[in-house]
């Protein structure tokens, strides 16, 4: 499990800071379409100020990020039981 979490961290943040960002207007067609949490998005929430953002608390928000960290994780490590 520690290699494939290893492997994949490298690789997903080598693609992170290797890659062009996408441009602008696909990130506000992201926001618009999906209204995330202001949190991080404030560059992108003031080019479409008409787009409500998600009225959820930045603790309900890291609360859902952790959980799915956890659940990755934990999928990872029983499957690496398995064998």
């Amino acid at each position: 499990m520690m290699i494939t979490v290893g492997i994949t961290t490298v690789v997903w943040l080598s693609t992170t800071f290797l890659t062009k960002p996408e441009p602008e207007d696909v990130l506000v067609a992201f926001y618009r379409r999906t209204r995330p949490s202001f949190l991080g998005w404030q560059p992108i929430a003031r080019l479409a100020p008409d787009v409500k953002p998600s009225a959820r608390r930045p603790v309900e928000t890291c609360s859902d990020w952790i959980s799915g960290c956890v659940l990755i994780y934990g999928v990872l490590s029983e499957s690496a039981n398995c064998y």
